[in-house]
């Protein structure tokens, strides 16, 4: 989540480098300031899918909801190919899915959501921590409590899919790394017994000494981040739960 990796990457002084969909593209004032077109709201949003479907059926429903938005709006994805901002605004967040959802959309579960949608997903998914993290006034919330409540925000809000990716592992250790930047330490209640998570910590650990000789190294060229690379491909296949198409 780009959010934390941004916000660890200012308190340092984990840029997204977690190769999963593309950024969000920077809109221009006048797309800033363009109206969105009058259009009705869906009579059913997606937030109202059940959490007991399986993620294939929440990907099928978020796919028909949004082929009907684009013969509602007269629009399709491909028009705002490289301005994730004004497709949101004008016809991405009307739809106004859940986190599950919106991970189905990311991973691309099924093979069936377009570059732009995932682009989409991934800029409102990163919305939600942001707003966890910093609410209305960012720059009055200490660092520290930001921290902490992003990780709240990744163990409560997150789904189970979401939690079997090696995105929400690294989220999760760059939360904690932050946090424990800030306070010297990490509190028993946001300790994880996720291996991958923990593997991962130790990574940041070997970064920070990496430091010392190199101030261009990087987490993922430490040797703990391989091993939990491996530790979460591992419990993916032993497991074999979920289709998750992230790249790491």
């Amino acid at each position: 989540m780009s959010v934390i990796s941004s916000s660890f990457s200012s308190v340092y002084s984990f840029s997204k480098t977690m190769n999963k969909s593309p950024k969000e593209a920077t809109s221009t004032q006048a797309e800033k300031t363009k109206p969105a077109p009058e259009v009705a709201s869906p009579t059913k949003k997606a937030t109202d899918i059940p959490k007991s479907k399986a993620i294939s059926e929440v990907a099928s429903d978020a796919r028909s909801a949004l082929d009907a938005r684009y013969k509602e709006t007269g629009v399709t994805s491909s028009q705002y190919r490289n301005i994730t901002g004004t497709f949101r605004r004008e016809t991405f967040d009307a739809l106004d899915f859940d986190r599950r959802t919106l991970f189905a959309i990311v991973s691309n579960e099924g093979g069936q959501f377009t570059t732009e949608e995932m682009s989409a997903a991934d800029s409102a998914m990163d919305d939600q921590v942001r707003k966890a993290m910093y609410g209305e006034a960012p720059s009055l919330k200490p660092h520290a409590q930001s921290y902490r409540d992003a990780i709240n925000f990744l163990d409560n809000e997150a789904s189970p899919e979401e939690k079997a990716s090696f995105e929400w592992a690294k989220a999760r250790a760059t939360a904690m790394t932050s946090y424990k930047m800030q306070t010297g330490r990490i509190d028993d209640d946001l300790k994880s017994d996720n291996p991958t998570v923990n593997l991962l910590l130790v990574a940041y650990e070997e970064l920070f000494e990496a430091y010392n000789k190199d101030m261009h190294s990087r987490l993922e060229d430490m040797p703990s981040y391989a091993n939990a690379q491996q530790q979460w491909k591992d419990e993916s296949t032993f497991y074999g739960e979920y289709s998750i198409n992230f790249v790491v």
